[in-house]
């Protein structure tokens, strides 16, 4: 009995894999530069793919519903995924983005681009460990990693620039770490409905005002850790001039992200237990009232009296 297996390609793209002996393991032709929609769709014992670094897109439903696929690598040439193309893929456990590990003429200087179109890897439910490219811009776009449920820690590099509607939405998510700045674009429902998330870890002070708005934690919170290093030394020493500059550029931000996250609570104890710079504590009261949010402004403006009558009492000591 002769058994048929072969790739159907075309101008270097891969548009179908035929086979009647159900292989587990698959390697894509070296040349390829696209795997086409649906060409591996429904492929039920598929267990590894090995995508060579000559592909640049995989376009959409490419690999929906290939429920064995357990590891998949993503190799640094890549540049779109495309909508729903891993959708449903249900024993996906590992998911790695390549970095570019050197400067040579395929890839070209810098950083490079890609896109997880809408849709991408959602409901990919086994997911557990997911390891974004630390040399790449990545845009993650409407719903890509939407009900990763066993999904629970996330860092997401300096190299992600957005993050769409619903991208990790219901995720499994306990811990959130932003390495770089806020993304350029960053929707309010990023994260909605991941009601086990405790700890969102911002590790840069760059964070651009015209996201602060928009950002959104969510009440199942009950940790922030926002530039902890800068803030401690900021503390430790407020007359420095990098704290003057934690103190006019972000802790504003900071108190704006608490009062949008509800942590009235947090506010209060850093009130309590910092010296906040009085120019800080009025734009803070001006955001509090826009917002209105009448029980940050009374804490806020109790703050500012006792030390007003601090500051009064200590003159008169002088």
């Amino acid at each position: 009995m002769n058994h048929k297996n072969y790739f159907e390609i075309h101008d270097h793209k891969l548009y179908r894999y035929i086979s009647d002996t159900g292989e587990a393991n698959i390697t894509i032709p070296y040349g390829v530069i696209s795997i086409e929609a649906e060409a591996f769709r429904n492929h039920k014992s598929l267990k590894k793919i090995f995508i060579p670094d000559t592909v640049i897109t995989i376009e959409n439903n490419a690999f929906e519903k290939c429920g064995s696929l357990r590891e998949l690598i993503i190799p640094a040439s890549i540049k779109k995924i495309g909508n729903k193309a891993f959708q449903h893929c249900n024993n996906l456990k590992t998911l790695i983005f390549l970095d570019i590990p050197h400067y040579n003429f395929w890839y070209g200087e810098g950083k490079h681009k890609i896109c997880v179109e809408d849709f991408a890897f959602f409901y990919c439910d086994h997911l557990k460990e997911l390891h974004f490219s630390k040399t790449a811009e990545i845009m993650i776009r409407k719903a890509a990693f939407c009900d990763c449920i066993e999904l629970r820690e996330l860092i997401l590099p300096a190299g992600v620039t957005e993050i769409g509607e619903d991208a990790f939405r219901s995720c499994g998510l306990e811990t959130v770490t932003f390495s770089g700045a806020m993304p350029q674009y960053y929707d309010p429902t990023g994260f909605k409905g991941c009601t086990q998330l405790q700890k969102v870890i911002f590790s840069n002070l760059d964070f651009p005002v015209q996201n602060q708005d928009k950002w959104r934690l969510y009440r199942s919170l009950n940790q922030i850790v926002f530039c902890a290093d800068a803030a401690q030394k900021a503390f430790a020493d407020p007359e420095s001039d990098s704290a003057k500059a934690f103190f006019h550029s972000e802790l504003k931000k900071y108190f704006h992200m608490l009062m949008n996250a509800g942590h009235t609570a947090v506010i209060s104890e850093i009130l309590q237990n910092q010296i906040i710079p009085q120019e800080i504590i009025e734009q803070v009261i001006r955001y509090a009232i826009e917002q209105k949010n009448y029980e940050v402004q009374v804490l806020l403006m109790n703050y500012q009296y006792q030390h007003n009558l601090f500051q009064d009492i200590k003159k008169k000591f002088e």
